[in-house]
Formats: C-alpha cells, structure tokens, sequence
C-alpha cells in the first residue's frame, strides 16, 4: 500500500493550499469546499488501508545511490520550491501552483446564431465568400495556392484581420492566383451560423455589414473596411 503515501501527501498539500487561498466570494468559496471535501473522503478511504508507520518506509526504501550528490540537492531545492508554492497557492517563477480549475467561473450562454463578417467577391453575378481559414488545406481550397499555409490564413483571418496592408496582400493574392481581375471589387457580407437548425445563410448587403462591424465588439479586432466601401 506504499504506493499511495505520494498521492496521500499530495492531497495535504492541496487541502492546505486551498484553505490559504481562499477568497471569500460564492464561486470560490464553493469550489475551494468541495474540493477539501473530496479531499477528506480520500484521505479517509486511504488511511483505511495504510499505518501511519508506512509514510517513514516509504522514503526509507528509496534509493538514491547512483545519483551525483549535487544532482540530489538541485533536485531536493526544486522539489521544495514547488511543494512551497503548491502550499500556499500561488505562483513564485519558476515555480508555479498549477491550480487551472481552482474557481469556478460563472457560465456564459452564447446565442444559438454565430455571425461573422466576411470579405466576398461578385463576378458575373455569382458570390463567392473568402474564407481564410479554409485555404490551407488541400480539399476545400479553391481561391489561394498550395504555398498559402496555415501560418498565413491564420494570422490574416485573426490577428491582421483589421489591417489595410493584410487587406492588399489578400486582394494582390487573389489577382495573381487569377480568381478576381484587377477591377473585380472585394465586397464585406455578414455569414450567419444557426447551430439550433445547422443553416448556413450570407447576407450581401454591405452597408449592413458596415454596420455590424462597427457597433459589435469581435474577436482579434473589427474587419477591415476598404475606403471605397465606406462612401
């Protein structure tokens, strides 16, 4: 049964933390509870099974022999240093409490309708919706080259999303892969998602779209709006 005196002692040491960090608000102080309640119950159940005599044995019967003595204090000193924090609760570089699902956060319901704007192209009254993030794959690509990676679709559709320089090398792509001419014009739509009933609708009216962009707060920024499009 020597086996579990780690885990055992693990469980102090969590419980305490617990008890150091609490913070009196209901999430926190809900979540910190049944955590030390579930912890109790094992302890409880472990101590069923095992003799306090068995904690000493345990570390006795390790053996350490064949490794250096410096190499034995670095690895006490970090081993410390991380129990320390793991103790209190929190986090001292380079020790960290790792402690992801300590509160409990309240839930947010999202809506059932995803929207989103994007950039779309009008040729020969045929719509075709630029969608970055489908382009660096190999079955569903159909506007960018192969040499169009995940790199770049990633970063344009999020983190440069609402820069005039990731908007020209976007339309300049799209003119030398041969998908739009030079005077095809790059309009903004609204795609709309109902999880609820799985339909897919686009909007193309652009002004709405506008709109949207501009009194809606979204992810890595708003969607850059061409010049011409706001006349």
């Amino acid at each position: 049964m020597s086996k579990h005196i780690g885990l055992k002692l693990l469980f102090v040491l969590l419980i305490l933390g617990q008890f150091l960090q609490t913070r009196l608000n209901g999430y926190a102080l809900k979540s910190t509870t049944n955590f030390i309640m579930f912890g109790v119950l094992v302890l409880v159940l472990l101590n069923l099974v095992m003799h306090k005599k068995q904690v000493f044995t345990y570390f006795k019967s390790l053996s350490f022999s064949m490794i250096p003595k410096r190499l034995k204090l670095l690895t006490a000193l970090i081993l410390i240093g991380q129990l320390y924090c793991l103790f209190l609760g929190k986090t001292y570089y380079p020790f960290a409490d790792v402690g992801m699902f300590r509160e409990a956060r309240s839930v947010e319901i999202f809506s059932e309708t995803y929207v989103a704007p994007r950039y779309y192209v009008k040729v020969d009254d045929s719509i075709t919706v630029i969608h970055l993030r489908k382009e660096h794959t190999i079955l569903p690509k159909n506007l960018l080259p192969w040499t169009y990676n995940n790199e770049y679709t990633f970063s344009a559709a999020y983190h440069y999303k609402s820069k005039q320089e990731n908007f020209e090398f976007l339309r300049r792509s799209l003119v030398d892969a041969q998908k739009i001419k030079v005077s095809d014009t790059i309009f903004i739509g609204l795609e709309s998602v109902d999880y609820s009933t799985r339909s897919v609708l686009f909007n193309s009216d652009t002004s709405m779209s506008i709109d949207y962009i501009l009194s809606n707060n979204q992810y890595y920024g708003e969607l850059y709006i061409p010049d011409y499009l706001k006349q």
